[in-house]
């Protein structure tokens, strides 16, 4: 969390290996409980690394699809989702089975994958926080990668702290693009164009 004036920010940022900053993000999509304390970002993310182009999304903007559209319509290859995922809100007195919000995040990671052609890579949280109810601040965890065509090609198939790694050729995007058509689809649509007009 980050201040800007009298406004805090979820905020998240790229380091790459040398120690440098490459880009900052703040998020857009705020769940429901940090809306109430938190401001939302109105700006996507996307930068060149040395793995190809990359954008960030954090968490809640996993669900929503036209936060990934503006991404690849500025380029990303590679979409970073750090994450902080648990079964359950006590603010909405919500706890989902565990199994159902398994699959939730499962389906939401490769779907984004595959309706957006780029590699997505989901880090999310792990354990458990001591806070007096275990569905909660119980993280999913279930980090992964996903691309297309190939779906989840390295994935975490619990909540315990790991270390996740894939190698991905990025061919494997030009491949999707030439059977699904999509991001050319998305470039012509209206949807495409209404985004230029409110940059």
């Amino acid at each position: 969390i980050e201040r800007e004036n009298s406004r805090y920010f979820n905020v998240c940022y790229y380091v790459d290996r040398t120690g440098q900053v490459k880009a900052r993000y703040k998020k857009i999509h705020l769940w429901t409980t940090e809306a109430k304390y938190l401001s939302p970002g109105n700006e996507v993310c996307i930068f060149s690394t040395r793995f190809g182009k990359v954008g960030i999304g954090i968490c809640w903007d996993l669900a929503f699809p036209e936060f990934f559209r503006a991404l690849i319509l500025n380029g990303a290859q590679i979409v970073v989702v750090p994450s902080y995922w648990t079964f359950g809100d006590p603010e909405h007195n919500f706890a989902a089975s565990r199994k159902v919000m398994r699959s939730f995040v499962d389906s939401l990671c490769i779907s984004r994958s595959f309706e957006n052609e780029v590699v997505l890579i989901y880090c999310n949280a792990a354990g458990k926080l001591d806070v007096g109810d275990s569905h909660y601040e119980t993280l999913v965890g279930h980090s992964k990668v996903a691309t297309p065509i190939l779906g989840t090609v390295k994935k975490l198939n619990h909540n315990n702290q790991a270390l996740c790694l894939a190698e991905v050729d990025l061919k494997i995007l030009n491949k999707a693009e030439n059977m699904y058509r999509i991001k050319n689809s998305i470039a012509q649509s209206s949807f495409a164009k209404s985004l230029k007009k409110t940059r």
